[in-house]
């Protein structure tokens, strides 16, 4: 019983640590969004010190404190996706992409990697389905079977697999992923995770920006041929005036 009560004492006394952490990221990466250069080192300063047994966290912080200094592009990138997206989405990049999948999931890869004895990926690609609303010229995934594709449970199975290994980001490809019926419903299931979905966006309507606007943990890959006269001759006509709309759409929505 002692045995057990131990155990079950250091768990949630690592939960509770581990959720502190979270909260103190969290807190941190949300004022980089408007923050001037110098308050951000600051913050990771602030942020170190939770952390200050953490190799991994310890050095990634010095990493980015010299992105900061240098004036690197992937700081104003980060900087621009805080400050643009709606609260929700911010609040799920920043959970899900950052603390969950990027930081987290690096301690315990580690610990996993050395019980297995082998390497573990840090994201995977899945394609749920191989169905598409446009047939381009010379599309890799146009040969593929037009059956119906992998069902509910098939990727929820597949998802819960992936966090036990520590994956928490996961690359949706198709055909076009938005022709798959379950894709909100996995969305909203694994709210933990996130995912960058890569569409044609000619069915990213209003509504399907709000949805996604509404999950929060999904980031659109819009693909084009170029500009209009390359992808209008590749996709068909009017395809790219369909496209900008779509990110209209997005951009409305957050």
């Amino acid at each position: 019983i002692i045995r057990f009560c131990r155990k079950s004492w250091g768990k949630m006394k690592n939960m509770f640590i581990e959720n502190i952490q979270k909260k103190a990221l969290k807190s941190i990466l949300n004022l980089t969004a408007n923050a001037s250069d110098q308050n951000i080192i600051k913050s990771i300063n602030i942020g170190e010190k939770f952390f200050i047994k953490n190799e991994i966290i310890k050095n990634q912080a010095e990493i980015l404190k010299k992105l900061v200094a240098k004036k690197h592009p992937f700081v104003n990138l980060i900087k621009s996706i805080l400050s643009n997206t709606s609260p929700n989405c911010r609040n799920k990049f920043i959970e899900n992409l950052i603390i969950n999948a990027a930081i987290f999931t690096i301690q315990k890869q580690k610990k996993l990697a050395k019980k297995l004895g082998f390497g573990l990926p840090w994201f995977f690609v899945i394609s749920p389905t191989a169905k598409c609303n446009l047939s381009c010229t010379g599309c890799y995934a146009h040969e593929y079977s037009k059956h119906e594709g992998l069902s509910f449970e098939e990727v929820d199975r597949i998802f819960n697999e992936a966090k036990e290994l520590g994956i928490y980001f996961i690359t949706i490809l198709g055909g076009e992923p938005f022709i798959w019926p379950h894709l909100f419903d996995i969305l909203k299931k694994h709210n933990d995770m996130y995912f960058i979905i890569y569409t044609n966006g000619l069915l990213v309507n209003k509504e399907i920006a709000k949805k996604l606007s509404d999950v929060g943990n999904a980031f659109i890959g819009v693909s084009l041929e170029g500009f209009e006269k390359e992808t209008d001759l590749r996709r068909g006509k009017g395809t790219f005036a369909k496209t900008m709309e779509a990110m209209d759409n997005l951009k409305e929505a957050g």
